[in-house]
């Protein structure tokens, strides 16, 4: 019975998609007042709607006869941007070429993008908000569950637009846009044509395959100042291991040489300027090394609490970005990560590539998150913790940095800020605890 429920939604969904790519707005409505006339004309007797019918029956049959052969002879190229950000219209282009011998009028341009729909195991096993006050027949179809997750699982929204006309072998740059809904990936899949019948009825579509993908990036926030600086550190064990380098000193200048220097140290080029030896000097390298700790805990497959977590936290590194520090992005996936980025290691993109993939953590616990922060406290010279949630785990981990003297910052993000008032009026911490509205996360940010 649950398979049969699955496969009913996903096959209506499919003919849902058929419906919209086949006919024009018009047309269905076309087709459906067809529909009612054939019901209600059927005698011939009392009626003679059965006239209206026959008469919108050959307009309707014209349409399908124009619709049947369309075969041009178009080449496409899309032109992506490698990023865009969510929320943000996004504009590109895309290059179209006829190479056939006849000119092409009357075309439209569609993308088609990877199907947006829930998996089985999803569909069975993710909960839609609300859902228990529904009746018995709803909470046993899970029809509003369905249409609730297919929305969810949308990631980009895009209209169709006119083509100008194509002579043979000429070629037109257009420029298109789409609206990215949500972070991640967005694949197109195909280039689709359409060409209308004279009624604008039916669509004839020409298909291109062409497999693209971009990446979109967290909502930004705007930060006036950083949210956290840090006390440099040297630590070279540090150096050597992480940025690769062999040595985890600087090189500062040049002097003559003294007994001793190590040969390998010798700066040829200027010592055969100056006719003796020169050595290069060394000082230590101290960087600025700070942590961003993100909470990725929630029983919420689909969480806005989440989402503004992850954007505060994508905002944070565009702000920290910076050749002389170093910025540990640390959450907890399938399993505990701590990435790495400034000094030669990796960039700041990269650490918004991996937050903008990021998945809500359903079936850990917190205690990863805090064993990964134990095992890298000793390089910690400040923290920034994005909380999703409070509770006697978290209230922990914060004590752990208090404990260890590390310069730390707390953001509590919230969906209504009334729950946590309290709370925080029981607790007893060091630090002061930011609570950011899911509604209001700007707003909190700039009363800093």
């Amino acid at each position: 019975m649950k398979d049969r429920i699955y496969k009913r939604y996903y096959n209506l969904y499919l003919f849902q998609t058929w419906i919209r790519n086949r006919f024009t707005t018009l047309g269905r409505f076309a087709f459906s007042i067809l529909f009612l006339l054939f019901i209600f004309g059927l005698n011939t007797q009392k009626t003679l709607i059965y006239q209206i019918f026959c008469l919108h029956l050959s307009i309707c049959f014209i349409s399908i006869l124009f619709s049947l052969k369309f075969k041009p002879t178009l080449e496409i190229q899309r032109i992506l941007p490698k990023q865009c950000l969510v929320n943000k219209e996004l504009h590109y282009t895309i290059v179209i070429k006829n190479k056939g011998k006849k000119k092409e009028s009357n075309l439209f341009y569609k993308e088609e993008f990877a199907l947006a729909v829930p998996t089985k195991t999803e569909f069975y096993n993710t909960i839609e908000p609300g859902e228990e006050k529904r009746n018995w027949f709803d909470r046993k179809m899970k029809f509003y569950r369905w249409k609730w997750l297919v929305q969810k699982k949308r990631n980009v929204y895009a209209n169709e637009f006119p083509l100008p006309d194509l002579k043979s072998n000429e070629e037109a740059e257009i420029e298109l846009s789409l609206m990215p809904l949500k972070r991640g990936y967005i694949h197109f899949v195909r280039s689709i044509i359409n060409k209308r019948d004279p009624f604008s009825f039916l669509k004839t579509s020409f298909i291109i395959n062409q497999n693209n993908s971009i990446l979109v990036l967290p909502k930004q926030y705007l930060i006036s100042k950083l949210l956290f600086t840090g006390a440099k550190k040297y630590n070279q064990n540090d150096l050597t291991q992480t940025m690769k380098k062999g040595e985890s000193l600087e090189f500062f200048s040049v002097r003559e040489y003294q007994f001793g220097d190590p040969i390998k140290n010798i700066h040829w080029k200027t010592s055969a300027k100056r006719g003796q030896p020169m050595v290069k000097e060394f000082h230590d390298e101290n960087l600025t090394r700070s942590s961003l700790i993100l909470d990725t805990f929630t029983k919420e497959a689909y969480s806005d609490v989440f989402e503004e977590a992850v954007s505060l936290a994508s905002s944070v590194i565009l702000k920290m970005e910076s050749n002389e520090s170093l910025l540990d992005l640390m959450f907890v996936g399938d399993k505990s990560f701590c990435l790495t980025a400034g000094s030669g290691l990796h960039t700041s993109s990269y650490l918004l590539e991996t937050l903008a993939s990021i998945k809500p953590c359903c079936n850990q616990k917190f205690q990863i998150l805090t064993n990964s922060v134990k095992n890298h406290i000793h390089f910690m010279s400040s923290v920034l913790l994005i909380l999703i949630s409070l509770n006697d785990m978290q209230i922990e981990l914060i004590q752990l940095l208090e404990y260890n003297h590390i310069e730390l910052r707390v953001y509590l993000i919230v969906d209504d800020m009334q729950k946590v008032t309290k709370q925080l009026e029981t607790i007893q911490l060091k630090t002061k605890i930011k609570v950011l509205e899911t509604s209001q996360i700007q707003e909190g940010l700039q009363t800093e």
